[in-house]
């Protein structure tokens, strides 16, 4: 009689996803990190990885907050395979909170990038721009998660293994305009098809711009920066401006707390 098999990664995520469903869905973030880590280290003896062979597997091209959060996934996948069969957990260290990307514009550049874009894609990226929300959740964004009478939108985010986060967004002038008499479509911003937009149709249309307005790297999470840091600008406490982006830590939030210095130290210069 041979050996035992060792258990593998491949065993350890598919142990923790069967543990996960049991107490409801996963976010998608999630769920494609955890394909990943399969993928890429599916035969690999889930026991015997260490903190630093998680370190050193996650994608180091991605932002800080995108680590952590990979870490977060990997490491809690290992961990929790380890513990169910009596083994010690891994430490793993992550980037600090608050070191994550810093790209925003300016208002005027702000409104210049809207004017460049083409019709169909406009009315999205207007609510990109005026409401902070993040890409996936204005493309998915239903007439049912729209309250008509107050002018706003209802948002949730799943957060791993944390349940579904609800957030409400109260909609500017620019963003209500295109929103208003949206009740009977299946998607509050279409794609020309009258569907959801997809990730290659939405670049298709949101690249031109940043080449035409001679742009490097500007994404379409950066209009959620610039969200954020034009209402520091307009005195909004960190604590509000949190709460609208669906952060539960101020740490998320400390980066745009230079913009509130410059304009502080600007004022004074006045006097």
């Amino acid at each position: 009689m041979g050996r035992p098999r060792k258990p593998t990664v491949a065993d350890a995520v598919d142990f923790w996803v069967q543990a996960k469903l049991r107490h409801g869905p996963i976010g998608r973030t999630t769920v494609y990190f955890a394909e990943r880590f399969r993928d890429k280290m599916g035969s690999a003896k889930v026991l015997e990885l260490s903190g630093a062979d998680i370190a050193g597997y996650v994608d180091r091209g991605q932002g800080a907050a995108g680590q952590r959060r990979e870490i977060n996934t990997v490491k809690g996948i290992v961990n929790y395979y380890r513990k169910m069969h009596g083994e010690q957990p891994v430490y793993c260290d992550r980037p600090r909170e608050g070191a994550g990307r810093q790209r925003w514009l300016s208002a005027k550049e702000r409104d210049a990038f809207i004017e460049a874009c083409p019709p169909d894609i406009k009315p999205i990226v207007t609510a990109l721009f005026y409401t902070g929300a993040r890409k996936g959740e204005l493309m998915r964004l239903k007439p049912g998660q729209v309250d008509y009478d107050d002018r706003t939108f209802n948002l949730g985010t799943l957060k791993g293994g944390r349940g579904m986060r609800h957030r409400v967004v109260p909609l500017h002038d620019r963003v209500w305009e295109y929103v208003e008499g949206t009740e009977g479509q299946d998607r509050v911003f279409p794609a020309p098809s009258g569907r959801e937009w997809s990730d290659v149709a939405f670049g298709q249309r949101w690249w031109p711009v940043v080449v035409e307005l001679g742009m490097k790297d500007f994404k379409p999470h950066d209009a959620r920066h610039t969200f954020a840091s034009e209402l520091v600008r307009q005195g909004v406490s960190l604590r509000v401006i949190a709460d609208m982006l669906g952060h539960s830590s101020l740490a998320m939030v400390m980066r745009y707390s230079h913009v509130a210095t410059e304009d502080s130290r600007a004022a004074v210069l006045r006097l």
